[in-house]
């Protein structure tokens, strides 16, 4: 079965965009307009929690401001982007803005998780810019300035960078007063020499760059929330020391929350955190909430109505992502599929282990993704009060496990559907007899069918874990 859950590609890019599959396409639009509109060097933090979008959201701002830049366009350039493609881009920008013209931006997309075993983020950002196809490597005045930068940083790395280069005025004091460490001063005097020294390289690096290219830089930087904690903090803290340039912006994608964790995690547990991330970024927003319904109709085109209702249900109740909506439908219909081969496809054919497998089976993944904890009280058979607590709650799944106790009788006394209700999650959860079924209501259940089920679940329970 094929999996819902679609990577960035340059053509999923431009699919879900033009589509519009989660009602994102003005917001990106607009997003362009506003890194236009804003002057000089800045810092710009687009903050949403993981799984709701940010990559493709940032990587399809790129792939508009690329359409609207000749050299996007040159085959030897990083953008790759096709002549017709750019052209039906620049058509959907200006039916929304007819009178606003796009400047031409060179822009880099840097995905810190992918480079956070690097010994130094500076260097690693300047490789990506020069890997990226941006950078004309024909310049012997830019080849002069890499090579020194990479020196400068090579000796760094094999030096100074060894010592903690946070040390406060008070622990100088101490090195000076510590005869036996005058090497250490040294090489802390060293440090700041080169420092300086990397700045002014940096800083020629993108004065060539931009003298070549004549546009200004757009850094797109991703993936910072989910990086080791010192390779996080030390890529802000460089690009905020080294980064002057009026013509570069940055746009960070990130979970402010999480990389709030991750300060914490190097200063300690009574750093604030927030006023900590305000010095590095001049203009904080959030990613625009998509269209849940759009979003539905997208993947739900092939499924049942059941399948439908009860994906909106349950990731409605539980607050799921984007990521984590995708990912529940995919896992559920592997586990049906599993369990059931097609015919849990098809409508005509409704058995009463088919009936129970999607009630429950849709409840457990859910339910993992939202809480590993009520989860497993659930499934340990000590969940009957949480059990009771969500299907009465989520009205879809309440509607059809009334369904299944009274066939399509509306009317029914709340405490029978409770007794009921209890009398299900005994025989599917807390049951030891292999053999033990039961009649309730309109369905007949087994403890047998509820182990087939519980054993599909753990079998695929790891990827609801998955991030």
């Amino acid at each position: 079965m094929k999996a819902s859950c679609l990577k960035p590609t340059d053509k999923n890019l431009l699919d879900t965009f033009e589509n519009d599959y989660i009602g994102r396409k003005e917001d990106v639009i607009n997003f362009v307009r506003l890194i236009c509109a804003i002057e000089g060097g800045v810092s710009i933090a687009l903050d949403a929690k993981w799984g709701e979008g940010k990559t493709f959201f940032i990587k399809q701002t790129q792939m508009m401001l690329d359409a609207h830049n000749d050299y996007g366009l040159d085959e030897s350039a990083h953008g790759l982007l096709d002549v017709d493609v750019a052209e039906r881009l620049q058509g959907i920008f200006s039916k929304v803005y007819p009178d606003f013209r796009v400047p031409p931006f060179v822009t880099v997309y840097y995905d810190a998780w992918e480079h956070d075993n690097d010994e130094d983020p500076i260097l690693s950002l300047v490789y990506c810019i020069i890997n990226s196809g941006i950078v004309s490597l024909d310049s012997e005045r830019l080849k002069g300035v890499l090579k020194r930068l990479s020196s400068i940083v090579a000796d760094i790395i094999d030096g100074v960078s060894k010592l903690p280069c946070t040390k406060s005025l008070r622990d100088i004091v101490n090195l000076i007063n510590q005869k036996e460490e005058l090497s250490e001063i040294d090489k802390l005097v060293s440090c700041i020499r080169e420092n300086r020294d990397i700045k002014a390289l940096i800083n020629k690096f993108f004065i060539a760059l931009l003298n070549e290219k004549e546009q200004g830089v757009i850094i797109f930087i991703d993936e910072l929330d989910r990086c080791k904690p010192l390779f996080a903090v030390k890529l802000l803290e460089r690009i905020k020391h080294y980064f002057s340039n009026d013509k570069i912006r940055f746009v960070f994608a990130i979970n402010k929350e999480e990389i709030q964790h991750t300060i914490k995690c190097v200063y300690g547990e009574g750093y604030d955190g927030t006023r900590y991330l305000d010095r590095f970024f001049d203009y904080s927003i959030s990613l625009p909430n998509y269209n849940k319904e759009k979003l539905y109709s997208y993947l739900m085109k092939d499924s049942t109505n059941r399948e439908s209702a009860l994906i909106k249900g349950i990731s409605a109740y539980f607050g799921l992502s984007i990521r984590e909506i995708i990912k529940m439908k995919d896992i559920c219909q592997v586990a049906l599929s599993g369990l059931h081969g097609s015919k849990y496809r098809d409508s005509f054919v409704y058995e009463d282990y088919i009936k129970n497998s999607y009630m429950v089976i849709y409840l457990m993944v859910g339910l993992r993704m939202y809480s590993i904890s009520d989860y497993n009280l659930l499934v340990s058979g000590n969940g009957l009060q949480i059990f009771n607590d969500y299907v009465k709650g989520i009205s879809e799944l309440k509607n059809f496990y009334a369904e299944m106790f009274y066939g399509y009788r509306k009317e029914y006394e709340e405490k029978d559907f409770d007794a009921k209700l209890g009398n299900y999650y005994e025989i599917m959860f807390m049951s030891r007899n292999q053999y033990f079924e039961g009649q309730i209501g309109k369905i007949n259940v087994s403890f047998r069918e509820s182990e087939d089920i519980k054993k599909m679940v753990s079998l695929m329970s790891s990827l609801c874990d998955l991030k």
